[in-house]
């Protein structure tokens, strides 16, 4: 499932979503109003984000899955984590940081990378450090690296099923993409 986060919409994932499509059943989800999704009043607390997509993968009886995420939005269904961390700075990046001198750029990225290396121990998962692209353009410049995360993910939970059944998951997720 892939999650699009921070402006993005599904579609913008669509490229590393159908190759995905080639391991697994493949879907996109966009957030209540993003995207195809219908609007809803803002601002919203992750907890009512994550909560619908709970419902959502309950009601719809889905498998134990994978999760693509570009946030991190909360409390969600316990599955293997793969965090991967984009250590560039993209032309989006660039853009919207003009008039920020590149020195306070690399310590936000080096902090970004500290912070999820805890994150992704706390819960027993990896991170992976994917050099010379930002967080906006990994899934576009880089989708080896997301189609190998989600593979070796895979391979995890074939061989861990009822450890990530979702009946039971109660623990919080971590993305698998640069949050």
């Amino acid at each position: 499932m892939f999650l699009a986060g921070g402006g993005a919409v599904g579609l913008d994932y669509l490229n590393v979503q159908q190759r995905a499509g080639e391991l697994t059943t493949s879907v996109t989800y966009d957030r209540a109003g993003t995207g195809w999704s219908d609007s809803v009043d803002l601002p919203r607390a992750s907890v009512e984000i994550t909560d619908e997509l709970r419902a959502l993968l309950r009601v719809a009886a889905v498998p134990p899955y994978v999760m693509v995420e570009v946030r991190h939005a909360g409390r969600m269904p316990d599955v293997p984590v793969i965090i991967l961390t984009s250590m560039g700075i993209d032309s989006f990046k660039a853009a919207v940081s003009q008039g920020i001198p590149e020195s306070l750029l690399r310590e936000e990225i080096e902090g970004k990378r500290r912070l999820y290396t805890m994150w992704a121990h706390a819960l027993h998962g990896e991170i992976r450090l994917i050099e010379d692209v930002g967080h906006a353009t990994l899934h576009f410049r880089r989708p080896d690296a997301v189609l190998q995360a989600i593979q070796d993910l895979l391979d995890s939970s074939t061989s861990n099923r009822s450890k990530w059944d979702l009946s039971t998951a109660r623990r919080p997720l971590a993305s698998t993409v640069d949050p």
